[in-house]
């Protein structure tokens, strides 16, 4: 039961049930746009600025207007959303359901000192509370909050790449480099943090944001078209890829559970008509203590393997659900043309990024996404969705329009030549040629003499 009688922004204290909390809906969608905005990659300074801009009551104005006992009486702006208000509501575990006391505890009844317990000493009761956020949402919040991201000069918001990006050789995080001269971008691009550094160095892994961008959008397309027209598929295979023989492992282990649990019965029953035995008389206590001792450990040795096959079944389980996950975020999309903020939050994972090989146009570079819920997973090679059919098409019209542009201005160079030619061949017949031209044309011509002896 809660004992304190403090209620989360978002929620009020029951009139029907003492200690139980329901949602305050206009106080919920605050906190649900709160949430979505920083999905949608928006900083808590932003946050707070558009709050005060709409003139949206911070917490304690909206518990004086609804009647609702009120913590901090004293403010002079009941608008004025701060950044330590929003990053309060958003560390808040209550808005996904979970119920956590225990948080303080008081060390000393005379002196009525407290301290705040660590996470080991709480007492968490999931779904006790209605939600508000479902959790995914609140831990990928909580993951994004956990990168610093610093904004670019004249810049309002930080690269939203920041801190999904891993070097696949020291395993830092890769950092943004930005150099902007005269209003445009002349480097946009992701390096190694641990390039040149004086604790470890390693190479640049340079690789620029736009190409990061477009590799992360074919990926979640490719899934994501995947999941939509072979859903059955999908499951089989990223079950078959976390463990090629774990649906045969569960079998057995439910077999084994199912054995040893009959064994188990079989014991008990064994160790009755032993004290049975030994009270007659009919099994001397020699025999009776070394019987019984040897049961005992049989028995503690089942229990022992029942709640290991349990936990391979639960961890099974588990993996199933991360699935169906997964394929409830695909389905909440109905647009993948364009990748958005709160699509990558949302996807992705990590991203690890290798050393590029080679220069130019002939440069190499490998890099690993993984997706949530199912990590580095590869549709099969066949597969060609329309977004790629699509892609093709476009870079085979590209490289046409480029070969047709290329050909033009290789005409045009032709033309311009032959007509200057002309123009000179006239000039020369006329006798209008400069003595410049005259010495320069007479060099041209000795040259190619030479040039035909030899």
């Amino acid at each position: 039961m809660r004992c304190s009688g403090s209620v989360c922004y978002g929620y009020r204290a029951s009139k029907e049930e003492k200690g139980e909390w329901v949602i305050d809906e206009e106080a919920a969608a605050v906190v649900r746009r709160i949430f979505q905005s920083v999905l949608a990659g928006e900083t808590i300074a932003s946050i707070a600025k558009a709050l005060r801009a709409e003139k949206i009551p911070i917490p304690s104005e909206h518990w004086k207007r609804t009647g609702e006992p009120v913590r901090a009486a004293k403010y002079a702006d009941p608008y004025a959303w701060s950044a330590t208000t929003i990053g309060y509501i958003l560390k808040r575990p209550e808005y996904t359901g979970r119920k956590v006391l225990g948080k303080t505890v008081c060390e000393n009844y005379k002196t009525k000192s407290t301290r705040k317990t660590a996470p080991e000493e709480q007492h968490v009761f999931e779904g006790a509370i209605p939600a508000i956020v479902d959790g995914e949402t609140w831990r990928t919040v909580q993951k994004i909050r956990e990168t610093v991201r610093r904004a670019p000069k004249r810049q309002n918001a930080p690269n939203r790449l920041t801190g999904l990006l891993y070097c696949a050789d020291c395993g830092s995080k890769l950092t943004h480099r930005y150099n902007l001269v005269q209003g445009k971008w002349i480097e946009d691009a992701f390096v190694c943090s641990g390039y040149r550094q004086l604790t470890h160095d390693c190479t640049m892994h340079y690789i620029p944001t736009a190409k990061i961008e477009a590799a992360i959008l074919a990926v979640i397309q490719r899934v994501s078209w995947y999941v939509r027209h072979n859903e059955k598929e999908f499951t089989e295979r990223v079950r078959e890829a976390s463990d090629q023989n774990q649906e045969k492992t569960v079998k057995e282990c439910k077999q084994k559970i199912s054995k040893a649990q009959k064994r188990h019965k079989e014991l008990d029953g064994l160790v009755k008509k032993l004290y049975e035995g030994n009270a007659t008389g009919k099994i001397p206590d020699k025999h009776f203590t070394r019987l019984l001792n040897e049961y005992d450990e049989e028995q503690t040795g089942l229990e022992t393997s029942i709640a290991e096959w349990q936990r391979q079944i639960e961890n099974w389980n588990a993996d199933r659900l991360k699935t169906d996950q997964f394929i409830q975020l695909v389905k909440r999309y109905t647009d993948f043309s364009e990748l958005t903020t709160p699509m990558l939050n949302e996807f992705i994972e990590k991203v690890v990024v290798h050393e590029g090989e080679g220069r130019g146009n002939d440069r190499r570079q490998r890099i690993d996404i993984y997706l949530n819920f199912i990590g580095a997973f590869e549709v099969p090679e066949y597969i060609v969705t329309p977004a790629e059919v699509e892609e093709q098409r476009r870079q085979r019209e590209e490289q046409a329009a480029k070969e047709a542009r290329s050909k033009e201005l290789q005409k045009a160079r032709y033309e311009k030549r032959k007509a200057e030619k002309r123009e000179f061949t006239a000039r020369k017949k006329a006798g209008l040629l400069t003595p410049e031209e005259l010495e320069a044309e007479e060099k041209r011509l000795a040259h190619n003499r030479e040039w035909q002896k030899e």
